[in-house]
């Protein structure tokens, strides 16, 4: 889909209410064991020309999951297990696979679990959207991009979802992440 811009007249315009179209929300499926496939990384490379480029790639995979390996020494109480697969000679996917405490925290959320997961998304359509709120918040439709890097002495080809832009498409300065945080009422808070 469409790259969606920063409308900072929208971030601007007041008190922003984030329970606003949890209602209709479409959220993805969280019983879906691979939360985020990585066929539509190799469907992009495709559509771009670009296939020819994976025999000098060592490693394919989602940004998130270059996260999870990268903070996995800080973080010792999320389990995930991810899965690595050989395609070539060379190249390595990885993907991560949701666990099945991972899968049983999903289906037994709460109303309170669920709407602050959808403040997040909520968030990115207010200060995105033309008519914030007009259409149902969909979590699925999402712009990514495609990048190749490298990670040490690794050529790594990494997808992650982009929220917005502020200026040109395509230029990778001009892709804004968004975050939600709280308002931090103590000192635990604030460590925390």
């Amino acid at each position: 889909s469409n790259l969606k811009r920063l409308r900072v007249a929208n971030a601007s315009r007041g008190v922003i209410d984030l329970n606003e179209g949890f209602g209709t929300f479409r959220d993805r499926d969280r019983r879906e064991i691979y939360p985020a496939p990585v066929y539509p990384i190799f469907g992009a490379l495709e559509a771009a020309g670009q296939l020819k480029a994976l025999e000098e790639v060592d490693v394919i995979t989602w940004r998130g999951n270059v996260s999870k390996l990268l903070t996995a020494s800080w973080n010792a109480t999320e389990a995930w297990t991810m899965e690595a697969e050989l395609v070539n000679d060379r190249t390595i996917v990885l993907n991560v696979k949701e666990t099945e405490e991972g899968l049983r925290k999903a289906l037994t959320r709460d109303e309170r679990d669920e709407r602050m997961c959808y403040w997040g998304y909520a968030f990115e359509e207010a200060v995105t959207s033309e008519k914030p709120f007009a259409e149902p918040v969909d979590c699925m439709d999402c712009f990514c991009a495609v990048v190749k890097t490298k990670l040490g002495n690794m050529n790594v080809v990494m997808c992650g979802e982009v929220d917005c832009c502020d200026g040109d498409e395509g230029e990778l300065t001009n892709y804004v992440e968004l975050k939600t945080s709280r308002v931090m009422n103590d000192a635990r808070q604030v460590k925390k």
